[in-house]
């Protein structure tokens, strides 16, 4: 999946990338383009199935992280609950890859 940053119609809304259901462990790998001016905030996500109403931060980085593209490699331990992983750029425009 692509997101492209820099289309002017959603200009400073926040921008979702969601998983489908995670049911096991895995290592999120994505890719992600924070060369902007402003302050680009990412951020990414664990939200279980059941029992919990709230979403968990696990990731983030802010500031402009150079005109390259960055990996992120998060490993996630499944632990009996079902969940979903997201990530969401806030503030400033920012690509993402996954």
């Amino acid at each position: 999946m692509y997101i492209e940053g820099s289309n002017n119609q959603y200009k400073g809304l926040p921008t979702y990338l969601v998983s489908p259901v995670v049911t096991k462990s895995i290592c999120f790998t994505f890719w992600y383009h924070m060369h902007v001016v402003g302050d680009p905030k990412l951020n990414l996500y664990v939200k279980y199935e059941v029992g919990q109403e709230k979403v968990i931060p696990v990731w983030g980085m802010e500031g402009n992280q150079g005109n390259l593209w960055n990996q992120g490699v998060v490993p996630m331990i499944y632990n009996g609950k079902s969940f979903r992983v997201s990530l969401k750029n806030c503030s400033a425009p920012c690509e993402l890859a996954v």
